[in-house]
C-alpha cells in the first residue's frame, strides 16, 4: 500500500516549525508579492509606451 505524505515528508514536529516560519515571515512574503506586481505593472505600462497593445504586452509579461 502506498501512503501519500500531505506534509513534504517532514514529521509533525518540522510540519508545525514550517508553519510557524512561515508566519513569522508572512510580512515579507507579502512585501516580495507586492513589490514583483509593481514590477510586472511597470513592465506592462513600458511596453504600453512601446507600442505594444494590451494583448500583447500582457503576453510578454508572462515571461518575467
Amino acid at each position: 500500500m502506498n501512503v501519500v505524505s500531505l506534509n513534504g515528508g517532514k514529521t509533525p514536529d518540522k510540519l508545525a516549525e514550517s508553519l510557524r516560519d512561515f508566519k513569522r515571515n508572512y510580512d515579507v512574503f507579502q512585501e516580495y508579492h507586492v513589490m514583483l506586481a509593481g514590477i510586472h505593472r511597470a513592465k506592462f505600462l513600458a511596453l504600453k509606451l512601446a507600442g505594444f497593445n494590451d494583448e500583447q504586452a500582457l503576453e510578454l509579461c508572462k515571461n518575467l
